[in-house]
C-alpha cells in the first residue's frame, strides 16, 4: 500500500484467517469464504484510495508536478515552523 498500510493489513489478515478457521474447524472452504468476505470490506476501499493518492503523489503531467512540488514545500514549511515553536515552549 502507498501509506504503510500493507503490513498492519497482513497482519490483520493473518489474525482474521485464525479466527476464520477456528470458527469454521474441518471446513477450511467456509472459513477461507468468510475470510474473504471480511477482509474485502476492508481492503477493497483501501484500494480505491491508492489509485486517488498515486495520482496525486506521482502525477502525469507538468502543471501536476508542479502543484505536488509547491504542496511539498508548503508542508515541509509548515513542519519546521511548528517544530520551532515546540522546541521555543
Amino acid at each position: 500500500a502507498l501509506l504503510g498500510d500493507g503490513s498492519s493489513m497482513a497482519m490483520a489478515g493473518a489474525y482474521a484467517l485464525a479466527e476464520e478457521l477456528a470458527a469454521h474447524p474441518g471446513d477450511h472452504a467456509r472459513a477461507f469464504a468468510a475470510y474473504e468476505s471480511r477482509l474485502r470490506r476492508e481492503v477493497g476501499p483501501r484500494q480505491r484510495r491508492v489509485g486517488l493518492l498515486s495520482g496525486l503523489m506521482v502525477p502525469r503531467t507538468r502543471p501536476g508536478l508542479a502543484v505536488r512540488n509547491a504542496v511539498g514545500r508548503a508542508v515541509g514549511r509548515t513542519n519546521r515552523i511548528t517544530s520551532r515553536e515546540a522546541a521555543n515552549r
